[in-house]
């Protein structure tokens, strides 16, 4: 589950604005989206989710925002949907996600700003990275929580073709 402190610095490192459409690939609980339209000021907020349960949780969280009017959650396959929108894409997949997923983000514009947590892509150079630590609850529960280090890595749209 993404932490607080790892959702804003995923968004704010992609300088979402007023003028932002973000498109949150694997976007769980929902809470990047909220946050980019909510604390960050994104015109557009789409999640993608394969997950029924994280998407009727990120859809709760949405219509909970008094800003619900420019989020969107999908239940999809994210190969299917469209990015012709998107200035921002936040992608949370792993190492295999994001192989599977560089043809096309390596196809959207050079505006398109993509940020990915943790899991870089092969053979792109990041424009920009940021690290950080967050705590993580235990399973349980019960326990302390613990601390966790994170990365997030900037990339932009046909640009990473040719880094």
């Amino acid at each position: 589950m993404v932490r607080m402190e790892l959702a804003a610095r995923t968004v704010s490192s992609s300088d979402v604005a007023l003028t932002s459409a973000l498109a949150d690939i694997g976007c769980g609980d929902g809470r990047i989206v909220v946050m980019a339209v909510e604390e960050f000021g994104a015109r557009k907020a789409v999640g993608i989710e394969i997950d029924r349960h994280l998407v009727a949780t990120a859809t709760q969280k949405a219509h909970a925002s008094p800003l619900s009017d420019r989020i969107s959650i999908l239940l999809d396959d994210c190969r299917r949907v469209s990015y012709a929108d998107a200035t921002v894409v936040c992608v949370y997949m792993g190492v295999t996600g994001n192989a599977e997923m560089r043809a096309l983000l390596a196809s959207l514009p050079e505006h398109v700003r993509i940020v990915s947590h943790s899991y870089t892509f092969d053979g792109w150079t990041p424009a920009a990275s940021s690290t950080g630590t967050h705590q993580v609850p235990t399973a349980d529960g019960a326990s302390e929580s613990y601390e966790s280090e994170f990365a997030v890595y900037l990339y932009h749209g046909q640009g990473v073709a040719r880094c």
